[in-house]
């Protein structure tokens, strides 16, 4: 999702560009201990998980959780708190369930 987030707004990534250029300069790589230098490279890459989650922290992604079962997705596991009927499947009270974050 970054990629897209310095795709569409593309005086971020010249932002973000020089702030490594001058922080870190061309001939190494930026390391974790650099990251306070770094405060608008930290703010993009922070915007864009806003943006789109690395994995579902769930609220209403547990409405997608048969996806997620019969698709075998990653995600953090959850536990049914009722019985649910989800898309004509029925699942039980206390059936651990990975919710899809990105259903298709």
């Amino acid at each position: 999702m970054l990629f897209l987030a310095v795709a569409l707004y593309p005086e971020v990534q010249r932002k973000a560009q020089a702030e490594l250029d001058a922080v870190v300069g061309p001939n190494r790589l930026p390391v974790f201990e650099g990251r306070p230098s770094l405060p608008y490279i930290n703010a993009v890459v922070k915007e864009s998980l806003r943006w789109h989650l690395v994995v579902p922290l769930g609220g209403p992604f547990l409405f997608t959780m048969v996806t997620a079962i019969l698709e075998g997705s990653q995600g953090v596991p959850h536990m049914a708190t009722n019985n649910e009927e989800c898309d004509g499947y029925y699942i039980l009270k206390g059936t651990i369930v990975i919710a899809n974050a990105w259903p298709v």
